[in-house]
């Protein structure tokens, strides 16, 4: 019996805006940057970015930690505004819409 998958869900907007900066990454070092060497060089645990970057985070609708983003946003070629954006921190006009642990203070 085939295993039957009603909708493939489609990638969330924080997973995305990560990707297309590691890809553009790449492309400026001239090789390919893994979510391992990712996370080294964002001092991330190799296993919390995947995490991050999973389906499943999107699925569970958990966000992802705002130290987190900025850790990212730190080392990938996407301002950190825009991947507090990405992540639901800031709304698209400009308001941060929860801002935890008042870590977007910065972002104003």
């Amino acid at each position: 019996m085939m295993a039957y998958m009603s909708e493939i869900p489609s990638r969330d907007p924080f997973s995305a805006a990560v990707d297309k900066a590691r890809q553009r990454l790449s492309y400026t070092r001239g090789r390919n940057i893994s979510v391992r060497t990712l996370a080294r060089q964002a001092g991330i645990p190799e296993s919390t970015l995947a995490y991050n970057l999973s389906a499943k985070r999107a699925a569970e609708g958990r966000r992802v930690d705002a130290d987190i983003v900025r850790k990212l946003a730190a080392v990938l070629p996407i301002p950190e505004a825009d991947l507090m954006r990405a992540a639901g921190y800031v709304s698209d006009d400009g308001d941060v819409v929860d801002s935890g642990q008042d870590l977007l203070a910065n972002l104003r």
